[in-house]
């Protein structure tokens, strides 16, 4: 079967000739097809002549340091058919490492697009350092193999002679690619428990590869997408004391502050004040966003479901720090009480029964005010949750009518929010997306960020 060589070609044709008769000699019978990257006009100097050229437009370093002349590479490697729309590249700037990869890339893209099912390795020992880099990524992003022809040196310019050709182990490499390929998606669907699998599966297959470096980015970026998902699932403590300890802390102190609130405000539901900076509605506020996670994945009913508890844990929320509830009061049927002994005859009796016992206590003020004048919200969301497969019904949702309930009841939780007596702190932090590839770990593994560094990511508008 035939292989495909691609070769880059600099100032010297001595690893280029290398490299083929090499590798003719390993693959023998079979045939090697050389497919050339040279530099064309209007460069100053292109190589292109060392390919094509007449006369003898190769020179050849012999080991005194003389240089000999020689006819160019077509003829020294006996290719008497030469296609130039197929074995050849040109570049008009060597140095232009965008273009050069380019031209490249889809060069390969069309060989394997023109029906090559063989073998294609990227030899980069030659050419400008751009061009060699060129060849290199694009070899990694497609898969292909990667060779460099080694040799003895006396400086850093070139290999003084070619002594053996040496494959590159890309296979990190492209495993490192095809996971955050893979990641992107996921994350920006906030499902990190399937992230933090992605991610060990790779750790496992990859391990005796990695370097100890890579290695403990690895198990760093394992670590906060299970931080992540423990948030997800409702163990805020547990979350929030593991992601003290990790990158978070220091790269998104923004979501951090916001999981101390919620933390806090769930010991608001026991008994305990609100803290400065808090209104003790955090914890509700939270659900909205892990309704909205849901949303996104696409988890209609789910998501309804939460903004229905949203609703309810409002109401519990409010009657508990407006109302005062006494410490002993639990929300069931006959024992929750206000300070002042009034009994709370709604409790353990339904959503519609505590609203209803609302707006007969404050008329149009308060929470049963509000609820008085988004009454139709309210019904809305009731008769959404109760027809949906999660409740009593077998209609499943869609999504135009999560955004709706969504946009309806964040409205309704806001306007308790916006009454006087309550200081908000911060905006809401929802959790980070595709952005956690920024993080030191993600950049360390995988380049450069693509994403902006992690910032405030407060709820979207649904």
């Amino acid at each position: 079967m035939t292989c495909i060589l691609l070769v880059t070609v600099g100032g010297s044709p001595e690893p280029i000739l290398y490299a083929v008769r090499s590798l003719r000699r390993e693959l023998a019978p079979s045939t090697v097809e050389v497919v050339f990257i040279c530099s064309v006009d209007p460069c100053q100097k292109p190589s292109l002549p060392q390919v094509v050229g007449e006369g003898f437009p190769c020179f050849h370093m012999l080991p005194d340091g003389s240089k000999e002349v020689g006819a160019n590479l077509l003829l020294q490697l006996d290719i008497n058919r030469f296609e130039p729309a197929r074995q050849l590249i040109g570049l008009p700037d060597p140095d232009d490492l965008a273009d050069a990869y380019r031209r490249i890339r889809d060069h390969i893209q069309f060989l394997r697009d023109d029906g090559f099912r063989g073998r294609i390795l990227g030899d980069y020992t030659g050419g400008t350092k751009s061009m060699s880099a060129a060849l290199a990524m694009a070899c990694v992003q497609l898969g292909e193999e990667v060779g460099v022809v080694t040799g003895p040196r006396t400086n850093l310019e070139k290999v003084d002679q070619s002594a053996t050709t040496r494959l590159m182990d890309i296979a990190p490499l492209q495993a490192m690619h095809r996971l955050e390929t893979q990641l992107v998606p996921i994350l920006d669907l906030h499902n990190y428990g399937e992230a933090a699998q992605i991610v060990w599966e790779f750790r496992t297959v990859h391990e005796r590869s990695l370097a100890p470096d890579s290695l403990l980015q690895v198990q760093e970026l394992q670590a906060v997408f299970q931080l992540l998902e423990s948030w997800d699932q409702f163990q805020w403590k547990d979350a929030l004391n593991l992601a003290n300890n990790s990158s978070l802390a220091l790269h998104s102190p923004y979501l951090l502050h916001w999981w101390k609130r919620v933390v806090m405000a769930r010991d608001c539901m026991d008994g305990q004040p609100p803290g400065d900076g808090m209104t003790g509605y955090e914890l509700v506020q939270d659900l909205l966003l892990s309704a909205e996670r849901r949303g996104r994945r696409g988890w209609f009913d789910d998501a309804v479901a939460r903004l229905y508890r949203a609703l309810e844990l409002l109401a519990q929320t409010y009657i508990t720090l407006e109302l005062k509830t006494t410490p002993e009061s639990r929300w069931e049927k006959d024992r929750c009480f206000l300070i002042d002994g009034t009994k709370v005859e709604a409790s353990g009796e339904g959503i519609n029964a505590i609203y209803m016992w609302l707006e007969r206590r404050e008329g149009r003020s308060g929470l049963g005010g509000i609820f008085g004048r988004r009454r139709g919200q309210f019904y809305r969301l009731l008769r959404a949750r109760n027809s949906s497969l999660l409740a009593h019904g077998f209609s499943p949702l869609a999504e135009g009518h999560w955004r709706d309930l969504q946009r309806d009841i964040t409205s309704f939780v806001d306007d308790i929010l916006k009454q006087d007596g309550f200081e908000q702190g911060p905006p809401p932090q929802q959790l980070p997306g595709s952005s956690l590839l920024a993080l030191p770990a993600a950049r360390h593994l995988f380049g450069p960020a693509s994403q902006d560094p992690l910032a405030p990511e407060q709820h979207s508008e649904v």
